[in-house]
């Protein structure tokens, strides 16, 4: 597995003959599955400024209450322990300060009622896996850009 997230890392990453500068983008990321959690940090890291994770929404939660914690973006995982992605979505858009930041509920889950949920809390829903990283990308620097979370998703 670790031979894997490398070598699918050295793809993600952005380089030219000089290192180009990382995408300034704070990112938050909450998923129980520890496999998926560290690919998830390593492609990630490769391409923007700062990645930190979590194992599940209650821990998110609890990041996101304190005040001074600055965050850019969140990407969550749906089914986990302590307090599910959709249910920390919609506590998520309860805070002022971060009702409008740019979510992505990243899930095998393929409940059509979860995806028009988490569309109406304004969160983009992304079925795993994505197998292109570049997708994944597009994605998030298309949400960032527009500062909307209501763009059509990827999942096939």
């Amino acid at each position: 597995m670790e031979e894997q997230i490398q070598k699918i890392s050295d793809a993600g990453t952005v380089k030219s003959k000089e290192e180009k500068e990382k995408i300034d983008l704070k990112m938050l990321i909450a998923e129980d599955t520890p496999e998926i959690k560290e690919f998830l940090e390593i492609i990630l890291a490769g391409r923007y400024s700062s990645v930190e994770s979590v194992e599940n929404g209650k821990l998110l939660l609890e990041k996101l209450s304190n005040s001074e914690y600055k965050i850019d973006f969140i990407i969550t995982d749906n089914t986990m322990p302590e307090m599910t992605g959709i249910a920390a979505i919609r506590k998520i858009r309860e805070i002022n300060r971060l009702k409008d930041i740019p979510i992505i509920l990243y899930t095998t889950d393929e409940d059509g009622s979860l995806k028009s949920e988490a569309e109406a809390l304004g969160a983009v829903f992304l079925k795993k896996p994505v197998t292109k990283m570049e997708d994944l990308y597009n994605l998030i620097d298309s949400l960032r850009r527009r500062g909307d979370s209501t763009i059509e998703n990827l999942s096939q």
